[in-house]
């Protein structure tokens, strides 16, 4: 058969913590194994992404229609509601039609997925054993994901496997560099041999990539959107909700952390995209508001970018203005 890819997706775990016990030789058994690899130190994520994916967007100009993600959530203009990647979006009708054989799932002839994941592989693993592990932070839940890997690398042979090793609950409790942080990646390094003597047995070219996120991070000094838009006088939807209460007149998504994005109705046309010039003269409470300046002004945002026209983004802060 061909080459056998495995990714492993150490969630919320910093990658510069899981890095510098790696380089400390903390993780003896996948510095043995990696010392011939190669170590990526940046790498740029199409679609599904995950919590930064706006900003390629921002810094291109090449906005992707209504989908622009954040945390697995976009806000829906046509629906006025908010969707999300776990619950009421689908991204068989959001990617473009174009694109959807070259997917990563779809040129690996056959891949499997495990774990709290997007519906995105040719078949989704689902562990509720695995699944209550990590509601309750366990250890356990590294071993049960390993041992889930390697029966599978066994008996299906996929072409492409993904699986998620979760440390969320354990970053939240313990701290982003906490005991129960180390203790998930000493036990994953313990476990990491039962993968690598699996590929050896099915196959006799293969490839893995071991690789985390940001973290847990303190965002509650973070800026938050929509009680800036209750201050401006607007009536924002709970972000907590996927579905826009009746009255709202604006929606805020942020991922707390770096990204944020701002939809405005307008009071005669609703929901509906309009040209960038209706930002600048946005009718509200009788009077006329330019609403990027007053973005890009305040403290807790440091540039405020909008699209001008198809191919022209605008960006804005407190010291001046640019174009892309």
């Amino acid at each position: 058969m061909g080459v056998i890819s495995v990714l492993v997706w150490l969630d919320s775990i910093s990658g510069d913590y899981f890095f510098k016990l790696y380089d400390m030789g903390e993780l003896s058994n996948l510095h043995e194994f990696f010392d011939e690899g190669a170590l990526v130190e940046n790498a740029v994520a199409t679609f599904p992404t995950v919590s930064e994916s706006a900003e390629g967007s921002i810094i291109t100009g090449l906005f992707s229609g209504e989908v622009n993600i954040l945390g697995e959530r976009y806000f829906s203009r046509s629906l006025a509601r908010v969707m999300h990647y776990k619950f009421n979006a689908r991204i068989e009708e959001d990617f473009p039609d174009s694109l959807k054989g070259y997917t990563i799932d779809r040129l690996s002839g056959g891949s499997l997925g495990i774990g709290r994941l997007i519906p995105v592989n040719a078949e989704i693993v689902h562990d509720p054993i695995a699944e209550e592990y990590e509601r309750k932070g366990s250890l356990k839940l590294v071993e049960r994901r390993v041992y889930t890997a390697v029966n599978l690398l066994k008996e299906r042979k996929p072409r492409l496997l993904l699986f998620t090793v979760s440390a969320d609950y354990a970053s939240h409790v313990s701290g982003r560099e906490g005991h129960m942080v180390k203790s998930i990646l000493k036990t994953f390094d313990e476990l990491f041999p039962e993968i690598i003597k699996a590929l050896r047995n099915v196959s006799d070219e293969f490839s893995v990539f071991v690789f985390s996120d940001h973290g847990s991070k303190e965002v509650s000094k973070h800026l938050d959107l929509t009680q800036l838009l209750i201050e401006y006088g607007f009536n924002p939807s709970d972000p907590g909700l996927l579905n826009t209460q009746k009255g709202c007149s604006s929606a805020a998504l942020s991922n707390g952390r770096r990204m944020g994005m701002i939809y405005l109705k307008h009071p005669e046309a609703g929901w509906a995209k309009l040209e960038a010039r209706v930002l600048r003269n946005y009718p509200f409470g009788g009077s006329r508001l330019d609403i990027s300046e007053l973005l890009s002004q305040e403290e807790g945002i440091g540039l405020l970018a909008y699209r001008e026209e198809e191919n022209k983004v605008i960006v804005k802060s407190r010291d001046g203005e640019g174009i892309i």
